[in-house]
């Protein structure tokens, strides 16, 4: 490099043969102001590899299932047949794991394309209520027979509280794991999903109700309701991308 030459990472030279003012303080204190709101909590845990993050996000959720299986158990359990209840689960999971990392895509991964957020989002969003749908597991315990006519609402009601409840922490925490690599829609749609369907898998292993009415108008509504209030507060108060 010749002595007439700047070097290219001298800002300061680079300002005073420019054309154009670089304010090369200006740019460094504004960079020294974003490294500095990078920290705390928030900041260290996107810093975790996204193997980690995926697996702090797993791990909360298998901690809220797990909570609402010891603690609040459903009491039909010796009735609901296992095969089915296996499949369920399975079902959820995978739509979890889908969720979880399309949520926490690293940056550099290319973005999905718009149709396939939206397809996986509606295979995703139709499973609750496929499953709902579903003939009724059994009808063997009093406990299942409720949450229709009458008590519909208010049952459906109670369920929707108690899996938004469990769906919230986990939200938050992808939130919080969230690097803001992706578009708003990904970020929105995904962690939405994969939030609620926590929420749906707290429910599955917490309410004994097997009455195909209850299950769609108190479980998976979980999904739809988690996800219409996430985007909304997405569309509100978080930047577009």
């Amino acid at each position: 490099m010749s002595e007439h030459s700047p070097d290219p990472l001298d800002l300061r030279a680079l300002d005073a043969d420019s054309a154009v003012p670089l304010d090369a303080d200006a740019l460094f204190a504004d960079i020294a102001g974003d490294i500095a709101a990078e920290s705390g909590p928030v900041a260290w845990l996107r810093s975790l590899p996204t193997p980690r993050r995926l697996a702090l996000g797993a791990v909360l959720t298998l901690g809220v299932v797990g909570v609402a299986f010891g603690f609040f158990g459903r009491v039909d359990w010796a009735l609901y047949p296992l095969d089915r209840m296996v499949s369920e689960l399975a079902g959820m999971v995978i739509v979890f794991a889908v969720a979880a990392w399309m949520t926490l895509l690293p940056a550099y991964r290319v973005a999905p394309a718009a149709g396939r957020v939206w397809a996986l989002g509606l295979v995703g969003l139709g499973l609750p209520f496929v499953l709902a749908a579903l003939p009724m597991a059994h009808g063997a315990h009093a406990a299942s027979l409720e949450g229709a006519g009458a008590d519909l609402v208010p049952r459906a009601l109670e369920c929707f509280a108690s899996g938004v409840g469990a769906a919230l922490p986990v939200l938050l925490l992808l939130v919080a794991l969230d690097r803001g690599g992706q578009t708003q829609r990904t970020r929105v749609v995904f962690a939405g999903l994969a939030a609620g369907m926590a929420g749906v898998m707290a429910l599955q292993v917490h309410c004994p109700i097997t009455q195909p009415v209850h299950l769609l108008s108190g479980h998976a509504s979980v999904v739809v309701g988690l996800l219409a209030g996430w985007g909304l507060f997405g569309a509100l108060f978080r930047p577009q991308s």
